[in-house]
């Protein structure tokens, strides 16, 4: 993926979840699928409710309002626990779980 287009992801992201972090949300991250597709990853210690999907919804919003329509944004909600979750995905957004 182009280091542009990275960071770019990563600051539309972080902004974009300024203010919608809710208590069961674990993390936020995304991964690269090619040059022009990507997927926003939110992992939750819990099944979505309704309003979380609103809420993720909105943030999504966000993120696809700063690129090019020929840029294809996807997300994904997992409900896991905090020890599951993956390595290899570009954070944004990490709970603090040492008490948990």
């Amino acid at each position: 993926m182009n280091q542009t287009i990275n960071s770019d992801i990563y600051l539309s992201l972080k902004r974009a979840v300024l203010g919608e972090i809710f208590p069961e949300l674990l993390a936020v991250a995304y991964e690269s699928l090619s040059d022009k597709n990507f997927k926003l990853l939110f992992f939750l210690d819990q099944p979505a409710s309704d309003e979380h999907a609103e809420t993720i919804s909105i943030i999504e919003t966000e993120v696809m309002a700063d690129f090019a329509p020929d840029i294809k944004i996807s997300h994904e909600i997992i409900s896991t626990i905090a020890a599951h979750l993956p390595d290899n995905a570009l954070y944004v957004y990490l709970r603090d779980t040492e008490d948990y």
